[in-house]
């Protein structure tokens, strides 16, 4: 580790325009390293709080008479039969899915950053008298409380009401863990409704909905009515997907100011008359970052050359350099697969002067990293050392 670590201080303070994919695969290995060393210390704190989150926030209610195949009722209830096959107040379930294949359901509750999920939500009226028209639940709806963001542990939970039943609200919840913070992004156009028999049809289901206020559900011949009859056309689930993501984009700053190279923020000298800045974009999630885009905003005194900046993209052994026009605002890097390493340069030259006749404040950078994928923007900070101007605020 500590010689990796002098390699790079060595290519970094001999650093010119030709070595920068150098300094890219550098930095790989470096944050690579610094990464498997991370994890390793504290693992053993993350097992210890993620492995059991996924079961202590299972609950359901409210406590209710319950019935099996042989004492069911005759009168409409809401999700309510346990038998030994199956458990209707715990009706809602989620199973992770990789490469088109569904694991089986409750079996993955720690999330996984790039991994795909379905949510399923089962839904019944327990009436054993199918024909019964007297007490048919109406304005039946079914609302899910889905996260924004999953940090150490959050819950997911269904909710089943009609006013005409008792009781007239049920629910179902259970834990899900992540070692990281993640973002979680629901599938746009995944939300469907299935029945017991399955010789019938889905139907889409409305997901923002479904996961804001609600949705009335129904038959399968009256779907969306709020009636809930009950019968294999009536008994039903409703399934749908998120994505678990990374919430923010890794970056990595280097900058260089004349001869003097630096890493994680920008210092110039009194006499620095050049400046070189670049930003690695380093995609260290196992799922493609979407719509990647980048802005900058120099300190007073830093003028571009239009000419030279470029954007460089490291994919394995190839490199692509793309040239900007001026400092980039929103630029679009695109999709950023797992693994890849993008990187913009700027270069231009400083005005020490008017960099230093603005007040402390003033005197102030920063690089904006964002993606659909993120949660949060990365921000990094481009700060003039204020130990170079003379004289402190103007």
């Amino acid at each position: 580790m500590d010689g990796l670590l002098r390699l790079y201080a060595i290519a970094i303070t001999y650093l010119r325009r030709d070595a920068i994919p150098l300094i890219v695969l550098l930095t790989v290995a470096v944050l690579a390293l610094t990464d498997t060393l991370g994890t390793q210390a504290k693992s053993n704190s993350a097992d210890r709080s993620a492995v059991d989150t996924g079961s202590r926030f299972d609950t359901w209610g409210p406590n209710r008479l319950l019935f099996n195949d042989e004492t069911l009722p005759g009168r409409a209830v809401l999700n309510s039969r346990v038998t030994e096959e199956y458990d209707e107040t715990r009706f809602v379930q989620i199973r992770r899915i990789d490469n088109a294949q569904s694991r089986d359901y409750d079996t993955s509750r720690i999330l996984r950053s790039g991994s795909e999920y379905q949510i399923s939500v089962n839904f019944n009226n327990d009436n054993v008298d199918t024909s019964d028209t007297q007490t048919v639940p109406t304005d039946t709806v079914l609302r899910v409380n889905l996260p924004e963001s999953v940090d150490s542990a959050e819950s997911i939970s269904a909710h089943l009401s009609s006013p005409t039943v008792l009781p007239g609200y049920v629910f179902s919840q259970i834990g899900v863990a992540s070692y990281t913070r993640l973002s979680i992004k629901p599938v746009e156009g995944s939300a469907f409704a299935a029945f017991k028999d399955s010789s019938l049809p889905t139907i889409p289901v409305d997901l923002e909905k479904l996961i804001g206020d609600g949705v009335l559900i129904g038959c399968r011949d009256n779907f969306g009515s709020g009636l809930l009859r009950s019968g294999p056309g009536c008994t039903g689930v409703i399934r749908f997907r998120f994505r678990a993501v990374a919430a923010t984009v890794p970056v990595q700053v280097f900058a260089r100011t004349g001869d003097d190279p630096m890493v994680g923020y920008l210092s110039i000298p009194k006499d620095a008359s050049s400046f070189e800045v670049w930003t690695s974009i380093w995609n260290r999630t196992d799922t493609t970052e979407h719509d990647v885009r980048i802005s900058a905003t120099l300190p007073p005194g830093f003028d571009p050359e239009d000419a030279v900046n470029e954007i460089q993209a490291t994919a394995g052994k190839n490199t692509e350099l793309r040239r900007l026009s001026g400092t980039p605002s929103n630029t679009r890097f695109g999709d950023i697969p797992s693994g890849e390493v993008h990187t913009i340069s700027l270069r231009g030259t400083v005005d020490s002067g008017r960099a230093c006749a603005a007040s402390p404040r003033e005197r102030r950078g920063k690089i904006v990293v964002s993606s659909a994928d993120t949660l949060k923007r990365s921000e990094i900070l481009i700060a003039v050392d204020d130990s170079h101007c003379q004289g402190g605020e103007k």
